[in-house]
C-alpha cells in the first residue's frame, strides 16, 4: 500500500471476483495500524510544596536517562513535562527497582500539547502503597512517604502457603463454692421445709367423736 495512514483503528474490506459458487467473495476486517511516538522536550523537575525555593530542572534527551537521582517527599512534588507527536494517550510507568512493581498514570495534554505530570506522594502513597523506594523511570525517582503510613512486611500472596493458626478460646468455667457450703445449705433449705409441715400439721379429734356418735344413734 502506497498510502501511509495514520495510526487508529480501520475497516479494511476485500472483495474477489470469481465464480458465483464460492461462497465469502467479500470480506470486512479490523485493521490496526500503529506508529512510533517521538517524544521531544524532557523536562524533569522537583518542585518545593511551599514554592519557598525555585524547582530544580534538568532537561532529559530522548531514549537517554537522566544524571543522578531525584527524590521526592511530603514536602516536594515531583514534575514530568514533554512533547509527544503521533500520540493516542501517553501513559507513564513507574518501577519499584526492588520489587519491580509498576505504578502507571495518564499524563494529559495543556492547550500547547504539552503532556505534564505532577507527583505528589502524600496524596499518591494509596497508590504506591506508601512503599519507599527507588523507581525506574528516565531517571531514578527516589520517592519517600510518612514513616507511620509506610508497610513494615510485605506477604507472599500465594495461596498454597500454610496458613497460620487460629487459636480458639473458650469460656471458663465458673467458679462454685465448696461442698460443704453446698451440703450445708441443702440441709438448711431441707430443715426448713420439714418443720414448717410439722407446724401446720393438725390432729381433729373432734370430727372423729362426732362421728362415732353419729354412727350410735344411727345403730
Amino acid at each position: 500500500m502506497e498510502t501511509k495512514l495514520a495510526s487508529g483503528y480501520y475497516d479494511f474490506s476485500i472483495s474477489v471476483e470469481g465464480d458465483s459458487r464460492y461462497l465469502a467473495s467479500q470480506v470486512e476486517l479490523n485493521v490496526t495500524v500503529s506508529t512510533e511516538a517521538g517524544i521531544e522536550n524532557v523536562d524533569l523537575s522537583i518542585v518545593d510544596e511551599d514554592q519557598s525555593m525555585p524547582p530544580k530542572t534538568s532537561r532529559v534527551e530522548y531514549n537517554s536517562k537522566a544524571k543522578g537521582s531525584f527524590t521526592a517527599d511530603s514536602h516536594h512534588n515531583f514534575a514530568l513535562s514533554f512533547q509527544l507527536t503521533d500520540v493516542n494517550t501517553g501513559l507513564i510507568s513507574h518501577r519499584k527497582q526492588k520489587t519491580r512493581q509498576d505504578v502507571v498514570f495518564v499524563a494529559e495534554p495543556d492547550s500547547k500539547n504539552i503532556y505534564r505530570l505532577e507527583l505528589d506522594p502524600s496524596e499518591r502513597k494509596s497508590e504506591f502503597d506508601s512503599a519507599i523506594g527507588t523507581y525506574k523511570l528516565i531517571a531514578d525517582l527516589v520517592i519517600k512517604f510518612p514513616e507511620e503510613d509506610c508497610p513494615t512486611l510485605i506477604q507472599s500472596k500465594n495461596l498454597f502457603n500454610p496458613k497460620q493458626d487460629i487459636p480458639h478460646l473458650f469460656r471458663e468455667p465458673e467458679k462454685r463454692p465448696p461442698n460443704v457450703v453446698s451440703t450445708t445449705f441443702t440441709a438448711l433449705v431441707l430443715w426448713i421445709k420439714v418443720s414448717i409441715n410439722i407446724s401446720f400439721r393438725t390432729f381433729l379429734p373432734a370430727p372423729l367423736s362426732f362421728t362415732w356418735d353419729t354412727q350410735l344413734c344411727w345403730a
